[in-house]
């Protein structure tokens, strides 16, 4: 998936400020259920951060390529709905997303812009948009507090 320094923050934004509006259930695009699993971005967040210090990027390899397979269709038709203006379909899909599911969304993308960006190589420590690590970790900060979890010092976008 050819992403963008503009990616991330485009979908954030456009997913966040879309205003709500009642829509039948039956038309919300799909919504990956592994994106509101809190436990899942705790682990990709862990290892981003440890590929972020020059750790071992194995894990970040195969974590990416469960990604592509599992999520890269979601976030394409994400993509292509922000790129076909669907606000009334983004504003269903907004209204089915948690923060959770937000902080999913944006670390698993996170992992796909550092890969196509730097390359997994080993040796090189895999570089993370502050802007965007800020972004997770708003996400998973409310994600914790709404879904009553203990908070986590976070390990990317810490301030």
């Amino acid at each position: 998936m050819p992403t963008d320094k503009f990616a991330i923050p485009l979908l954030a934004a456009v997913l966040c400020l879309l205003p709500g509006t009642p829509g039948r259930a039956d038309d919300a695009p799909p919504v990956p259920p592994a994106w509101a699993d809190h436990a899942q971005s705790r682990t990709l967040e862990e290892l981003l951060y440890r590929a972020s210090q020059g750790g071992d990027k194995g894990e970040l390899s195969a974590a990416r390529a469960r990604i592509v397979t599992q999520d890269l269709p979601a976030i394409e038709h994400i993509q292509d709905l922000i790129a076909r203006n669907d606000t009334a379909a983004l504003q269903r899909l907004g209204l089915g997303m948690t923060a959770c599911h937000y902080a999913g969304m944006t670390i698993r993308l996170l992992i796909l812009d550092a890969d196509e960006t730097d390359g997994v190589q080993e040796g090189h420590a895999v570089s993370v948009s502050a802007e965007e690590a800020g972004r997770f970790a708003d996400h998973m900060n409310r994600c914790e507090l709404i879904s009553r979890k203990p908070a986590i010092r976070r390990l990317i976008g810490a301030s």
